[in-house]
């Protein structure tokens, strides 16, 4: 009911306040339209725009800081939206200026080909769902001013791996980054306060996530479904986890959960089949339902004494649950909340639970057995439940009452669980007992109705000073009413001091207790009365003092001036009489008198003013007059050349008057006489000024010169050696002493120091009339200028190799004075020769610094590469160009029967070295075949007197088969045969001697017979 009329007020107070401004009101029209680009545009002001679309036909876009000069600050709603627009599905870029402060709600929404945005730091506003649904997204930088992160901004970006927020960011809205697949890690700032619903819902790629302490609210589904997360930091300021915060996180370990905790919430970690321990901290009083379900692998948990409900099946199918104890706080245990734990064996429970629900410990080990004091709730429901039940001793434990120096509380024993009666509160002097504590500290108060012992507790007595907490007036004083003067007195006035422990006490005020007065204050004055802290107040009555007449006691001790000297009011006084009948002298200031006229001669009457009331003197005024003159300073300039004008600037002279006064004045030209100016010498000066005269001194100088300066060198400044000096167009500039200058043209009679065979810069003096100027010239000494070939060597051709071979070949050498020498070119002169360099060489030929060029022809040679491909190595050869090269040694290889050379790795083409040029580069491969097989069984039938037949297995993939005869196991053996078959009967023997057979197997490969090794085993045939 109060937010609704509060919300009702807030509205009222807005059609108030529009409508007492209607007046001020001024309506301006919406306009929109399309830029030269394509973009649409809306403005609501007429001054900024906000861009609502795109006509155009690119999808890389840059969004235009400015249209038509009005400066585009912002991005509408749904501008780009691709769900309503489907060309926007097609956009791959978008460059945002820095004109922009805000980009509205769905503005880029599935815009799903989107790969690239550039956000300028001025945005500080994204609306929801902005970028929705921009799965192509990698990345994207956040500007650093913005505020917040809007509902669903950034949902569905399946490309996003990773994202750094800015520290500018206090909230992030509800599934902010819902079903960032990719997205594999997040950091939150300091300064986030909220993270809303689901905003890192099904980011099933996070591994790791950091909260800082600054969050004190999160909603619900924060990390559901986010399979691989294994490390997580959450605030110490969060109070409740939310529900299904972790729920199917498959990955996690482990977290520490904030201290402040007080709610653990339904399903938070349901089917985190990986979490292995966790610390329930102190504070917690509810855990939700399938808080912990399916958390197979969690071992045994703590929970803390501040636990009062576990919700239904908050610890279902937790496995590795063997022992758990409930703590004396908890109340209820809620429906299948332990069921399923297979390896549960024992559980204790506490006086304190008056509610087990339907099937709670169902399914728990055979061994399960139930541990609780008798008569308890936990030993009815266990025999109701067919449940072994163990009961326990009962405990009594000691509450002492420390009452920190007030009276004593003696000590109570107490069952386990139970209540404490509260005791009689403990006495003080000058103390109020403020209850007891848990704690010296004096941070929790014992709650005699809730708290409960569990263990031998002292409680401790809190104590607070006895203060005033307010005072009021009794009575006022006996006298209020005072004239202006008069000390205030205090007589009769009393106050009320209230006390924190609600007694009075009635006090006298004293005058140390009051302020506030001023006795020269006339009207009603409120005096405070402050007494230990605390204020009452009283009213007095101050009456004015009036003034009634005044009259002059003294007049002032100089009565007599002379024009322009100001009045001195020094020993002049009045009496001023009061309405009261008192009198008062008062001395006279010169703000009290006026009528004073300083320029003004003869008897003046002047007038005091003394708070409206008047009072006169005379005084008398003589003619002020000039009694001498003296120079204060001469003039700045005070030495002239012949022929300068006197200047006075900065002659003052000091004007005397007979009232003892003086006057600096500017001296004027008119003022001055007596300077000659064609008069060397010293001359006295005479200023006249209003009759009277002074004078100072200057002095008159010859005019002299003083210094040449060159004004213009010659035209000609640049000499071979040998040519004389020409001064033509040389000036130098004569300057006097008066400040004039003169040009004079520069004559051969005028110069020295030059010496036309001397190469280099030299200085040459101009001497006029005793003053020297120079300038500088270059004599430049013979060189040579060029050089050309005259003829070329007599050998121009070689074949790569050949070295250079200079003979024949002449230059022509030019110098700058045009001479001309023809000189033999040396093999030190030339450069640019390239002996394996294949064409036509450009020769560079160096005379002292020049050059000239010739060219030469090099034949090529190429290099014939064998590669053996695999086999032994093969030299390379180097072959003049369209030669035969000569075949090498065949190469080797174990395995392998070498056949030809080939063209190409893919042998296609037989290198003919009888035939083949080389031409380029070339390489040669190696083709081999690999060896066949040999039998591996050789076996002989029983010989006849003349005749043995020997046996072999068959060898797949061979042509045929060679038989090698020995006659004896040390000698050669020699070819006897070529077949197909795998026998042979060898005839015409001789009886009585032995044979040695062996055999190997041989294929057709490229026309070439290749064999296999011979067999590892000989057979020997004896004939009888």
């Amino acid at each position: 009911m109060k937010k609704r009329k509060t919300k009702f007020m807030s509205l009222l107070i807005i059609l108030i306040s529009l409508f007492v401004n209607v007046n001020s009101i001024t309506a301006v029209a919406v306009t929109s339209g399309v830029d030269a680009n394509g973009f649409t545009w809306q403005s609501d002001d007429g001054v900024n725009y906000s861009i609502t679309g795109y006509n155009g036909s690119d999808t890389n876009i840059t969004i235009p800081s400015s249209i038509d000069g009005h400066t585009v600050t912002s991005i509408a709603n749904n501008a780009f939206n691709g769900n309503n627009t489907t060309k926007y599905q097609t956009l791959t870029s978008v460059t945002i200026p820095d004109t922009v402060t805000s980009i509205g709600g769905f503005a880029f929404y599935y815009c799903s080909s989107l790969v690239s945005i550039s956000i300028p730091n001025s945005v500080t506003s994204i609306g929801d769902s902005a970028f929705a649904y921009c799965m192509s997204l990698p990345n994207i930088t956040l500007p650093t001013n913005l505020s917040s992160i809007g509902n669903s901004t950034f949902q569905d970006c399946k490309a996003f791996s990773s994202i750094t927020i800015p520290s500018s960011v206090t909230s992030i809205g509800t599934y902010a980054f819902f079903e960032c697949i990719s997205l594999t890690n997040i950091t939150i700032p300091s300064g986030v306060t909220y993270i809303g619903e689901g905003a890192f819902k099904d980011c099933k790629a996070l591994t790791s996530a950091v909260m800082p302490d600054t969050v004190t609210s999160i909603g619900n589904y924060l990390f559901y479904n986010c399979q691989l997360l294994s490390n997580v930091k959450l605030s110490n300021n969060l109070t409740d986890t939310g529900s299904f915060i972790f729920y199917n996180c498959f990955s996690l370990t482990g977290v520490t959960l904030p201290s402040n905790l007080t709610n653990i919430g339904n399903s938070a970690f349901e089917n985190c089949t990986a979490l292995a321990n966790i610390v329930i901290p102190e504070g917690v009083t509810r855990i939700g339902y399938r808080a912990f379900i399916m958390c197979k692998v969690l071992s045994n948990v703590t929970i803390p004494n501040t636990v009062k409900i576990i919700d239904f099946n908050a610890f279902a199918h937790c496995y590795a649950f063997t022992n758990i104890i409930i703590p004396d706080s908890v109340t209820s245990i809620g429906d299948y909340a332990f069921y399923y734990c297979t390896s549960l064996t024992e559980i204790t429970i506490p006086q304190s639970v008056t509610n087990i629900g339907f099937l709670t410990f169902d399914s728990c080990n055979p061994a399960f057995i139930m541990k609780g004091f008798g008569g308890s709730y936990a030993q009815v429901y266990a025999g109701s439940n067919s449940i072994a039940f163990e009961e326990l001793l009962a405990v009594k434990y000691t509450a002492t009452f420390n009452s920190e120096g007030g009276s004593t509380v003696g000590s109570v024993q107490v069952d386990n669980n139970a209540l404490i009666s509260e005791p009689i509160s403990p006495i003080k002097a000058g103390y109020i007992f403020g209850g007891w504590y848990k704690d010296i500290s004096f941070n929790t108060l014992w709650d005699f109705t809730n708290d409960r012992v569990t263990d031998n507790v002292t409680l401790f007595a809190k104590w607070i000073d006895r203060v005033v907490t307010n005072i009021t007036m009794n009575t006022s004083p006996t006298k209020t009413s005072y004239i202006q003067g008069q000390s205030l007195d205090v007589t009769g006035a009393k106050i009320v001091a209230a006390y924190n422990d609600g007694t009075n006490e009635t006090v006298n005020v004293t005058p140390e207790m009051v302020s506030g007065y001023n006795a020269n204050q006339a009207g009603i004055q409120t005096i405070t009365v402050n007494y230990n802290g605390k204020v009452a107040t009283f009213t007095v009555d101050v009456i004015a003092k009036v003034l009634t007449n005044i009259t002059m006691n003294t007049s002032p001790t100089k009565t007599s001036y002379i024009q322009g000297q100001s009045l001195d009011v020094t020993g002049a006084k009045i009496v001023a009489a009061y309405n009261d009948g008192t009198n008062e002298t008062v001395n006279v200031t010169s703000g009290m008198v006026s009528g004073y006229n300083a320029n003004q001669v003869g008897t003046q009457i002047v007038t005091v003013n003394y708070n409206g009331k008047v009072a006169t003197f005379t005084v008398n005024v003589i003619a002020k007059a000039l009694t001498n003159i003296t120079m204060n300073t001469p003039p700045t300039k005070t030495s002239y050349i012949q022929g300068q004008g006197l200047d006075v600037t900065g002659a003052k002279i000091v004007a005397a008057y007979n009232d003892g006064t003086n006057e600096t004045v500017n001296v004027t030209p008119e003022m001055v006489s007596g300077y000659n100016a064609n008069q060397a010498g010293t001359q006295t000066i005479t200023v006249n000024y209003n009759g009277k005269i002074t004078t100072f001194t200057v002095d008159v100088i010859a005019k002299a010169l003083t210094n040449i300066t060159m004004n213009t060198p010659p035209t000609k400044t640049s000499y071979i050696q040998g040519q004389s000096l020409d001064l033509t167009g040389a000036k130098i500039i004569a300057a006097y002493n008066d400040g004039t200058n003169e040009t004079v043209n520069v004559t051969p009679e005028m110069v020295s120091g030059y010496n036309a065979n001397q190469a280099g810069t030299q200085t040459i003096t101009v001497n006029y009339n005793g003053k020297v100027a120079t300038f500088t010239v270059n004599v430049v000494a013979k060189a040579l200028t060029n050089v050309t070939m005259n003829t070329p060597p007599t050998k121009t051709s070689y074949i790569q190799g050949q070295s250079l071979d200079v003979t024949g070949a002449k230059i022509v050498a030019t110098y700058n004075d045009g001479t001309t020498e023809i000189v033999n070119v040396t093999s030190e002169m030339v450069s640019g020769y390239n002996a394996n360099q294949a064409g036509t060489q450009t020769i560079t030929v160096n005379y002292n610094g020049k050059v000239a060029t010739f060219t030469v022809n090099v034949i090529a040679t190429y290099t014939v590469m064998f590669n053996s491909n695999g086999g032994t190595t093969v030299a390379n050869k180097v072959v003049p160009y369209n030669d035969l090269v000569s075949a090498p040694a065949n190469p080797t290889r174990v395995g392998y029967t070498f056949l030809a050379w080939y063209k190409e790795s893919t042998f296609v083409t037989r290198w003919d070295f009888t035939i083949d040029k080389v031409t380029k580069d070339t390489t040669l491969y190696a083709k081999w075949a690999q060896n066949p097989v040999a039998p591996i069984t050789i076996t002989k039938s029983k010989p006849s007197a003349t005749s043995a037949k020997i046996n072999w297995n068959k060898v797949t993939g061979v042509s045929g088969y060679e038989v090698w005869r020995a006659s004896s196991n040390a000698s050669a053996y020699t070819y006897i045969a070529t077949l197909t078959e795998t026998s042979y009967t060898d005839t015409a023997l001789t009886e009585g001697k032995t044979y040695y057979y062996r055999i190997r197997s041989y294929k057709i490969v490229d026309g070439i017979k290749v064999y296999s090794g011979y067999t590892n085993k000989i057979v020997f045939v004896k004939i009888q």
